[in-house]
């Protein structure tokens, strides 16, 4: 049971290295698409150098609606279907990584989609993925670290179990 734990921990690492870049202007409105198959799932979103932030919730039932973490987040976020996140009037505020992740046990991650400004006076070679390499290797930088702990904590529970399952025989 715990190795398939690490196993989730592994594909969730190299899952958050392959992102989707969307290209948006500022004021325009996004949809952002899950590419889980499910209906229960949790909305984040990274902006670098900060941790990942929860959006909302989505349930099964359509008649529960989404859950906010934040009741601002109401006013620029909703959900057209639960495995799709719409960004009303981008501003720079906006600007990230969106993951969707799987309510149930064990999580699963979705690859993420950054959104970045693109804009007339930007040249091609302004969203060119070069120019996005510090803020990429930080994303793995924070993944590895993330995963490590994950792994760490995940030893830890395993070898509790372990040792209470051998103690009540």
């Amino acid at each position: 049971m715990c190795f398939v734990s690490l196993i989730d921990l592994f594909m969730w690492s190299q899952a958050t290295e392959s992102l989707t870049n969307t290209a948006v202007s500022l004021g325009a409105d996004v949809n952002i698409s899950c590419d889980r198959d499910i209906e229960e799932i949790y909305w984040y979103k990274q902006k670098s150098p900060d941790p990942p932030v929860l959006i909302l919730r989505t349930y099964d039932s359509t008649y529960e609606g989404a859950h906010y973490e934040n009741i601002t987040f109401k006013h620029k976020y909703s959900v057209k279907t639960n495995s799709r996140l719409f960004i009303r009037n981008i501003t720079t505020d906006e600007l990230g990584v969106y993951y969707c992740v799987k309510t149930s046990e064990p999580l699963k991650f979705s690859n993420g989609t950054k959104i970045y400004i693109t804009g007339e006076n930007q040249t091609e070679s302004n969203d060119a993925p070069q120019h996005e390499t510090p803020w990429r290797n930080l994303t793995i930088i924070t993944s590895a670290l993330l995963n490590v702990l994950l792994i760490i904590a995940l030893i830890g529970t395993c070898t509790a179990f372990t040792a209470s399952m051998f103690r009540s025989h």
